[in-house]
């Protein structure tokens, strides 16, 4: 069995804490549900970077990240590249927020998605007409361990 969680954290960066209360709660959730040894992936829009509580308590919880591990130890440049307004000013917002985490004992990530450069979206940033998102999609090819 695979369990697949694809989940959207909270918004804004004052909300860190919600954020990673939100992470207690779902790894909570799958130690009180599944075995140890259940086959899970949590995906989604966590709105938050890596030096963020939330990401912390995902990997204490047992589960590494797939592009993490493909990009020797290192997370995309970017999944989210925008322009927005505040006060009046436009501010470039590049940042990675989004993820595939995964349990080590259950899976071996092989192959992940090449994400496109800045250059490759061009410069309004997304949404674009090649990218209808303001988020890169992220895929994994995972072998499956039994």
């Amino acid at each position: 069995m695979i369990i697949f969680f694809s989940i959207v954290l909270i918004l804004q960066k004052p909300f860190a804490n919600i954020r990673s209360n939100q992470a207690k709660a779902i790894v909570q959730y799958l130690s009180e549900h599944y075995s140890t040894r259940a086959h899970i992936i949590i995906s989604g829009d966590f709105n938050g970077e890596t030096d963020e509580p939330f990401y912390d308590v995902i990997r204490k919880a047992g589960f590494s990240s797939a592009y993490r591990k493909v990009l020797n130890d290192k997370e995309p440049l970017f999944t989210t590249w925008k322009f927005r307004e505040h006060n009046g000013i436009e501010e470039e917002q590049c940042r990675t927020i989004d993820y595939i985490f995964y349990k080590p004992e259950g899976f071996v990530p092989i192959a992940i998605l090449k994400l496109p450069s800045k250059e490759d979206i061009g410069s309004n940033g997304l949404p674009s007409n090649e990218y209808p998102s303001d988020h890169l999609a992220l895929e994994t090819i995972f072998n499956i361990n039994p």
